[in-house]
């Protein structure tokens, strides 16, 4: 049933909203990443992993697995929100892409180059 139609549609779409830890030279902190960023990360759609699951309950723990430790360069933002008189940090993950070595290291020289060395 889709509450914002009234409408009942044949099958239900899965998305992902993940709890993730993220972690570079500074340290780490806990993310939240939705369906986009998950695909990202898992290489599976939600819907997908889920009839993994359903058929072969260990294959797709190998997704999980799969996703440990990865590097990947993301965009993030963290906001300030108060709860029931408490600020926290809320920290979202809005693009995770693989890390472009080539690219990267390109960069870097380009920023070395810039110091005359």
């Amino acid at each position: 049933l889709d509450e914002s139609t009234g409408k009942v549609l044949p099958a239900c779409q899965r998305r992902y909203i993940l709890g993730v830890k993220l972690e570079d030279f500074s340290g780490s902190h806990f993310f939240t990443a939705f369906d986009d960023q998950g695909k990202a990360m898992l290489g599976k759609s939600a819907d997908e992993l889920y009839e993994q699951t359903q058929a072969d309950p260990a294959s797709a723990d190998g997704v999980w697995k799969q996703a440990l430790f990865q590097q990947c360069v993301f965009k993030v933002r963290a906001k300030n929100e108060r709860y029931q008189d408490n600020d926290r940090v809320k920290c979202s993950i809005l693009d995770c892409q693989p890390v472009r070595y080539r690219e990267e290291c390109g960069l870097l020289l380009e920023q070395i180059r810039k110091y005359g060395i």
